[in-house]
């Protein structure tokens, strides 16, 4: 206490260390009791609206499905949202996992369609933790790959026993499939960047493989989906549509460098 105390600056106290937090900022938290940030959970199984008239300096979701234990993501979710008043639907920001805005708004709309995780024999409804933040700190926004639990594709050509990587991934054309892990069998989970058709222009239009490795690509969107031409790093017998129930089976080649498909329906 006496070598902080030697510390006083003209009656003021010098803050010198990351532990120092000045007082009137604590005090104005405990007498407004505000929170950083507000979640909302919605369930997206029925198509629906909801109004969140709270002011806020930016938003995320967090989309997951909801029959995980540990809310396992689902990154095809998408959401509507009109900020303030503004009465257009053309004007709602599409928000799909872990993108959202940033920006002072009063109100949020929010609207959606039924979304149904391909999970169980009927599937599970899809949730979203709706993330509201009160300050000026700027949410952690990123498009990420994780592992993901859903049911894996079956017929002749596609036995998945054994299969020791399974992720889920949004395909920007600009950059393809362009993280496929590292092991003897991966099955890999896709949907669109954008509305629509994602044509993919990457070349190559998947990463590299290891000799031998097999890859399952499987679809999951109808409304956004990744398509795939023969070339850039693919063998292909014409080209793929990634829609959601579609699946690929592919083997690395190692001398020709390309992903060489087997089967696909």
């Amino acid at each position: 206490m006496a070598d902080r105390q030697n510390l006083l600056q003209g009656g003021k106290m010098s803050l010198i260390t990351e532990y120092d937090i000045p007082s009137p900022p604590i005090n104005e938290l405990v007498a407004r009791n505000v929170t950083p940030f507000t979640v909302y959970t919605l369930d997206l199984s029925v198509a629906g609206t909801r109004d969140f008239r709270i002011p806020g300096t930016g938003f995320v979701p967090y989309f997951y499905d909801s029959s995980s234990t540990n809310k396992a993501r689902y990154p095809s979710g998408l959401i509507n949202v009109l900020l303030n008043d503004n009465p257009f639907a053309g004007d709602a920001f599409p928000a799909k996992h872990n993108r959202g805005f940033v920006g002072a708004f009063y109100k949020l709309s929010v609207s959606w369609d039924s979304q149904i995780a391909p999970g169980g024999k009927s599937g599970a409804p899809v949730f979203v933790d709706l993330v509201i933040f009160h300050s000026r700190a700027i949410p952690w926004m990123t498009d990420d790959i994780e592992p993901v639990v859903a049911p894996a594709p079956v017929g002749p050509g596609f036995d998945t026993a054994g299969t020791s990587s399974v992720s889920a991934y949004q395909v920007n054309p600009v950059l393809g499939l362009n993280a496929i892990p590292g092991s003897q069998r991966v099955h890999m989970y896709v949907s669109g960047f954008f509305p629509g058709a994602n044509v993919v222009t990457a070349n190559p239009q998947f990463g590299n493989g290891q000799p031998e490795e097999e890859l399952i690509v499987s679809g999951t969107d109808d409304t956004s989906w990744p398509v795939f031409n023969d070339g850039n790093g693919l063998m292909l017998n014409g080209p793929w549509q990634a829609k959601n129930g579609d699946s690929m089976y592919l083997v690395w080649d190692d001398a020709s460098a390309v992903w060489r498909e087997i089967s696909r329906r």
